[in-house]
């Protein structure tokens, strides 16, 4: 008989299963919780990526027939436990009835083999049947074998062999972790096993922490494969490998090293560092020192200077009406308080509240400091502060060494006091080492600036007239080198002449002191081997055994909780640290929230000043997802395993989410090629309305949109009025920054508005300021960012949080719980929507889709579920299990679904839209209403009117949802 395609038969496959409703059905539930369908196509997929390894000669050698008889008894073994019996017993935890049964067994294989459609494979049947006997040990009595080795009616001589492959792989499906699964595929491949010809091997993550946890499957993904080694089923926390025996050669920590350090290079140069480098201004201009690099400065300042723009400073300061703002004013007369009794008498009068015409110089010059004084921030950050430049790095040479070790001889006391007294010496010494290099940076900054300007600089933070009065001026006042022997002010030059003279200034002044600092003192920054060497920890191999050290992790925690000095307590990895950089709202951490774990600890979000304290790996955790998407994280979207996921179909979910990615970046980005076009993961009212027309529509129907007519005019006019602005008019000016031939300000604009023309995607790459107005007035967005590198762990990076403007916590969680319903129905893997300082502590063996942590979300579940079980339908689970079960989900998405088309706006009895319930708490109005009938009522008094039939309708959905 002619091979069937692997994919043709894992398509046949899962659809012969979804129309038996597996999906649907209960498959295990105890140790892990999962559906029929997810079990047997873990199964499956497991034994499709194996399938050459299997019919190799040099493996167990299978024809095709006997792959076939082996993938047929794997993909009907449970079958029975469809019964709804043995469903039922499941659910209300009692015994179990028998699953496995030949009559059954016999019709339901003859059923596949006629959905494959040729009659040539009954021959099968037998042999199959065989197989799913003597897969449950319930069942493999000497007895049973015996029947089926004189009745069985099998002619494959191997049909025992196939009859325990088919085991193995129900065993190895069953794993709960990749160290079980490795150890159950350990008892039946290798050397003195029942199929010596395979040989196995692993690779485990022990911490699931995120990005990082993705990167670190595929360098082990990868380097296995390279190895010969062949990916056969994903679990969360990792991968087990197959290969012929002798045929692979173990991986090593090497090996992954090598393919770890390109993939996180990669990331770095992917993003733009300076923009990472520079935070906010209001804040922290450096939030992230460890990405750093000196050779960078120059981009670091013209960043700084776009962080805080002189626009803003006007538009927040100055009305439309000419009035100036209180908080100016103030600024003003701190300012004069600066010069009172000084000879720059302009100031003096300039300030004066009742002399308009110079309150608006003065207004004007503190405009114009704006983006300078940013600038000389950051120069002060990189100088005078400890994130760069650290006396604690500073090197003692050997004379400094030999003068503390002759001050410590002269003192008295045990070794411990002198201990201490040449520690201090130490400090002393690189404190004197440091002032004196700053000796020669003033020397520098002065001549630039002049004299008292540097002593000033200390004095720059968060305050306009400290600002302009301490930085700003001392360049300002400064005259221009002219060769007319006019004597001009830097003040009367352009903006952007004043700041490429202050950047280029500072530059240089910080290239020449830093040549001047001792090696070792200005490290280099943040690249892909140092990320490797810090994740390098959080895996392991086949013969590399890495063990937590608990008791070690005790103490520090103890010691971190006592006296909090130098020692802390990681509160998102549970590793013990040294107190340094934490995190803060820069890496999408709030400090000013709650948390239930540093009060265990003795210590306060407050306690320490540069954020929580985390061990490094989770603080480069934190970076990597803030360089990936390039602003905060808001929320998390996680994709897992439904507890395992076979190979095979590992890769279609990498290539689906790899497609969503691609499509939603396209459109959301600078060079998208339709304007009108739009994703949002925040309306699921849309969503809601897709997903009652057809529950099969593929993800960027359901997630796109298109702007409204009148919307899209809108952006259209403001970018012609832009563009119109920014050139004078002139087309040929337009033409010439894009180099294009445009014929008139029509043409250009109708074709860069929409970009899908060749010349508009030319002139788009070629301006880039037409390119970033396009992007700004056309809010042409990221939605999102999928890090997708395995099928072990995915993740989606949210910049906002699933939830619309204004509305209650809860309505928000609702909204999240029916996206993850949404993509849990669509990808077939475990969702959760977690916040970003969540830590990763579930593994998709809980169930299908995560609750949000909302206690009244969860409250309203749990009642669903005690509703439910007293009428005769307990759920399985604990009625506060946080996580929906398979059997679950889709009554759940449909009721979610009805619950948003009636949370929305209704037409009254004139035909005016009105919304029935308040949108801040819409959804959960509906929800915990006390029944379908109340919420009838309420609607048809709010309407005045009967309700239709579509409405009614969704009512009868929800019914076993309220109340």
């Amino acid at each position: 008989m002619p091979p069937i395609d692997s994919a043709k038969l894992l398509d046949a496959a899962c659809q012969w299963m979804l129309d038996r409703n597996w999906h649907q059905l209960m498959g295990k539930l105890g140790s892990y919780t999962q559906s029929l369908y997810h079990h047997t196509a873990a199964q499956i997929g497991f034994l499709l990526a194996l399938r050459p390894l299997l019919c190799r000669n040099t493996g167990p050698n299978l024809t095709e027939d006997q792959f076939l008889a082996v993938f047929s008894g794997s993909l009907c073994h449970d079958a029975g436990k469809a019964n709804p019996e043995w469903q039922r017993a499941l659910l209300h935890r009692t015994k179990l009835p028998h699953h496995v049964d030949d009559k059954l067994a016999n019709s339901v294989v003859a059923d596949w083999v006629t959905r494959l459609g040729m009659s040539e494979y009954s021959g099968l049947v037998p042999t199959v049947t065989a197989a799913i006997g003597l897969h449950h040990k319930a069942t493999q009595g000497v007895a049973s074998t015996l029947d089926k080795l004189l009745h069985g009616g099998q002619t494959d001589p191997r049909w025992r062999e196939l009859a325990d492959l088919v085991e193995a792989a129900d065993k190895i499906s069953s794993s709960t972790n990749i160290a079980e699964a490795a150890e159950i595929a350990g008892s039946w491949f290798g050397d003195g096993r029942p199929f010596p010809a395979v040989a196995v091997t692993f690779h485990q993550v022990q911490v699931l922490r995120g990005v990082s946890t993705t990167l670190i499957h595929k360098a082990c993904q990868e380097s296995h494969l390279d190895a010969g080694w062949t990916p056969a089923i994903h679990l969360a926390d990792g991968t087990l490998y197959f290969s012929s025996t002798g045929a692979a050669v173990p991986v090593t920590e090497c090996d992954i090293r090598a393919k770890l350090v390109p993939l996180f290079t990669r990331l770095l140069s992917e993003t733009d560092l300076p923009q990472q480098v520079v935070g906010d201004f209001r804040l922290d201009l450096m939030p992230k020192p460890e990405l750093f690099d000196s050779g960078q400065f120059s981009e670091y300042l013209k960043v700084a200077a776009t962080r805080n723009k002189a626009a803003n400073f006007r538009r927040n300061n100055r009305g439309a009406d000419g009035a100036y703002s209180d908080a100016f004013r103030n600024s003003a007369t701190k300012y004069k308080s600066f010069f009172c009794a000084s000879h720059w008498a302009w100031r003096t009068t300039a300030t004066d509240a009742g002399d308009a015409e110079n309150l608006g110089i003065l207004f004007e010059r503190f405009v114009m400091a704006v983006p300078l004084a940013s600038m000389f921030r950051f120069f002060k950050v990189a100088v005078l502060d400890d994130k760069i430049i650290s006396e604690e790095n500073w090197p003692l040479d050997d004379t400094q060494v030999a003068a503390i070790e002759s001050f410590v001889a002269r003192k008295k006391g045990d070794e411990e006091q002198k201990a201490g007294v040449r520690e201090k010496e130490a400090v002393k010494t690189r404190n004197q080492a440091k002032k004196q290099w700053l000796e020669a940076v003033k020397q520098t900054y002065e001549e630039q600036f002049g004299a008292g300007s540097f002593d000033d600089l200390a004095s720059v933070t968060n305050d306009s007239a400290i600002n302009l009065a301490k930085a700003v001026d001392y360049f300002l006042d400064q005259d221009v080198a002219s060769t007319d022997g006019k004597s001009v002010k830097w003040s009367s030059k352009t903006p952007s002449e004043q700041e490429t003279e202050v950047r280029d200034r500072l530059d240089k002044i910080f290239k020449s002191s830093i040549a001047g600092l001792p090696q070792g003192v200005l490290t280099s920054g943040l690249d892909g081997v140092k990320l490797a060497e810090v994740f390098l920890e959080d895996f392991q191999l086949r013969g590399l055994a890495r063990h937590i050290e608990v008791e070690a992790r005790y103490e520090s925690y103890l010691s971190a909780k006592q006296d909090g000095q130098d020692l802390a307590f990681c509160p998102y990895s549970n590793e013990p640290t040294q107190v340094g950089n934490g995190t803060g709202n820069d890496l999408g951490v709030s400090t000013d929230g709650h948390s239930n774990r540093l009060p265990m600890q003795g210590k306060t979000w407050k306690t320490w000043s540069r954020g929580v304290p985390m061990a490094p790996a989770s603080r480069y955790e934190f970076m990597l997802r803030r360089l990936i998407l390039g602003r905060p994280t808001e929320q998390l979207i996680v994709l897992l395993p439904p507890a395992q996921l076979g190979a095979f179909e590992g890769a279609r979910l990498v290539s689906q989410v790899g497609q969503l990615e691609e499509t939603i970046a396209l459109y959301s980005g600078e060079f998208s090629p339709d304007p009108a076009r739009r994703f949002s993961f925040s309306l699921t009212e849309l969503i809601a309305a897709k997903t009652q027309r057809s529950l099969a529509a593929p993800l960027t129907d359901l997630l796109g949109y298109a702007s409204s007519v009148a919307t899209t005019q809108k952006h259209k006019r403001a970018f012609e009025k832009s563009l119109r602005e920014v050139f004078s008019g002139s087309i040929e000016s337009l033409n010439e920054d894009c180099e294009a031939s445009f014929t008139d300000w029509n043409d250009a604009l109708d074709a860069l508005f929409t970009g899908q023309s060749d010349q508009a995607k030319l002139a788009l790459k070629n301006s880039d300021e037409v390119r970033m107005r396009r992007k700004v007035l056309l809010s042409l967005t990221t939605q999102g960012r999928f890090v997708c590198q395995t099928p072990n762990v995915i993740l989606a990076l949210l910049p906002n949080a699933v939830s619309m403007n204004k509305e209650s916590d809860v309505n928000a969680a609702i909204r999240q719980l029916f996206l993850s319903l949404v993509l849990n129905n669509a990808l077939g893997v475990a969702i959760a929507i977690i916040q970003p300082d969540e830590a990763l502590t579930f593994s998709g063996c809980e169930g299908s889709v995560l609750v949000p942590g909302n206690p009244a979300l969860r409250a309203e579940v749990a009642r669903v579920r005690r509703s439910q079980a007293a009428a005769g339908n307990p759920p399985g689970v604990p009625p506060t299990h946080g996580w929906l079960l398979p059997h679950e989900t889709l009554p759940w998405l449909k009721a979610l679904a009805a619950l948003h088309t009636l949370g929305r706006e209704h037409s009254n009895q004139s035909g005016k839209s009105i919304s029935v319930f308040p949108s801040r708490s819409a959804f959960y109005d509906i929800l915990s209403a006390r029944s379908a009938g109340f919420l009838l009522r309420r609607m048809e008094n709010k309407l005045g009117r009967s309700l239709s039939v579509d409405e009614m309708h969704q009512l009868e959905t929800l019914q076993a949802f309220v109340g």
